[in-house]
């Protein structure tokens, strides 16, 4: 009997410290994201909706249309995570303006991991209510449409995008 609670102790004593480590993660981004002026708790879980919040620290953090690269303060995966939950409680109120507005982010993560089959059906149904978008991120959307397109050689896609970024005046892309 003593042999084995010995050998319970020693084992929990090995496995804890895995745990522990697989904790850290998790730990360190809640702790970014509190800085960040969002409410989370260790498991990265969002305890009310925050999506307003949650869309304006993006937008503080990263400058899509730049050039220039800053250095990821949250990894993808944490973002999604973020993501989905708000899309979920913005489905489950019917608010279909935020929904769009958080596929946008959504789309933009996928499109910049080259997850086309992913991104192209979320930029589709951005522009199909684009009335729920800035011009900016129209803007963007479009042009990221046109890029997936032309990257899957769906060609005949990707001018048409092309075709409707230049009638509304969105001149300035990575193709012009």
């Amino acid at each position: 009997m003593k042999y084995k609670i010995n050998t319970l102790v020693w084992t929990i004593l090995l496995l804890l410290p895995l745990f522990a480590n697989s904790q850290k993660a998790y730990t360190k981004a809640a702790i970014t994201l509190k800085t960040l002026g969002l409410n989370v708790d260790s498991n990265l879980n969002l305890p009310f909706s925050q999506a307003k919040q949650l869309m304006s620290v993006w937008d503080s953090l990263y400058d899509i249309g730049k050039k220039i690269h800053i250095t990821n303060t949250l990894s993808d995966p944490i973002w999604l995570n973020l993501l989905e939950q708000e899309i979920e409680r913005a489905k489950a109120q019917q608010d279909t303006k935020t929904l769009h507005q958080l596929n946008y982010y959504k789309g933009h993560i996928y499109h910049s991991q080259k997850l086309f089959s992913k991104s192209i059906p979320i930029q589709v149904q951005l522009i199909q209510s684009s009335q729920d978008l800035t011009n900016i991120q129209l803007q963007k959307t479009l042009a990221k449409l046109e890029k997936a397109y032309i990257q899957t050689n769906d060609l005949e896609k990707a001018l048409a995008v092309r075709k409707i970024r230049l009638n509304k005046g969105f001149i300035i892309g990575s193709y012009d």
